[in-house]
């Protein structure tokens, strides 16, 4: 009885996978732009050798919050239209 019970889970789980596919490809196009970003950046701050990075650890920061508050968002609004 739990054999079938686990496979019509998982049809039910792939179902909506197929359903609604924004599900999963909106996070990861916002993930493969803030990859690009941050390699962009990494690029920038390891050409500026005038930087010194342990007085510039707010700025250094900024990045990584601004892509967790737009992970959330995206994420918020994916489960709104969902």
């Amino acid at each position: 009885m739990t054999s079938m019970n686990t496979r019509a889970m998982y049809w039910s789980v792939r179902r909506e996978l197929w359903e609604s596919r924004s599900i999963y490809i909106a996070p990861l196009a916002l993930t493969a732009v803030m990859v690009f970003g941050f390699f962009i950046a990494a690029i920038a701050v390891l050409s500026a050798n005038a930087v010194k990075l342990d007085q510039h650890t707010d700025k250094l920061a900024q990045p990584f919050n601004f892509v967790a508050v737009l992970m959330m968002a995206t994420t918020f609004i994916v489960a709104i239209f969902y």
